[in-house]
């Protein structure tokens, strides 16, 4: 990966490699202030952004698991999450509005540029988890799946049927929270291509 490539894209906004890797550094040392230890479950309730790229690379270098919410899902759903993955905190903005117990951190009121820029370079496995995604469950409640770094990397590298490059532009389209996110995501990020983050807008409005 190339520190001065374009990582991903939102709007007008965009980050390289370099800058995406400093800021989730940033995040991961404040998150290791806040008490966040490897292996807790960190939620995200963020919607497609850069931010949300940022969080969760972050949670990652805490050696943690992230655990990402539907912004637009009932807040039962999302208070059940919550409750069940046992979060230790979770990442959102001040304009989301959750009713929950769980410390909430909002990502836009803070200030990190005096944090370190340096990796955590926190110890873990292949098979320590990355994230928990909630599934319907055959019952109809949700279910946690726990899915290791290891499984992110055969699903995107070497896989036999989808070869990823660093000349791809791949769409950030699926909801954080369902799986198929984690090709777009992780497809781009770790074989060096170019995220871009797409509007709930865009995607509703076939004039765009």
């Amino acid at each position: 990966l190339h520190p001065q490539a374009i990582a991903a894209v939102h709007g007008r906004r965009s980050l390289t490699y370099g800058e995406l890797n400093e800021r989730a550094n940033h995040l991961a040392h404040y998150l290791l202030g806040q008490g966040v230890r490897p292996d807790e479950h960190v939620a995200i309730l963020l919607p497609r952004s850069l931010e949300l790229l940022i969080s969760q690379l972050a949670i990652g270098k805490c050696a943690a698991t992230y655990v990402p919410l539907d912004v637009n899902a009932p807040a039962e759903r999302q208070h059940y999450m919550l409750d069940d993955s046992q979060a230790k905190c979770v990442l959102t903005q001040s304009a989301m509005s959750i009713a929950t117990s769980v410390p909430r951190i909002d990502l836009d009121q803070l200030h990190l540029d005096d944090q370190p820029a340096h990796d955590p370079g926190l110890p873990q496995g292949a098979d320590t988890a990355a994230y928990v995604m909630y599934t319907s469950g055959s019952t109809g409640a949700p279910k946690g799946v726990r899915v290791g770094h290891r499984g992110i990397v055969r699903l995107v590298l070497n896989n036999g049927y989808a070869e990823f490059n660093e000349q791809d532009s791949i769409a950030f389209a699926s909801n954080p929270a369902f799986d198929a996110s984690t090709m777009e995501v992780w497809g781009a990020l770790l074989n060096g291509g170019q995220l871009f983050v797409i509007e709930h807008t865009t995607l509703i409005d076939p004039a765009r």
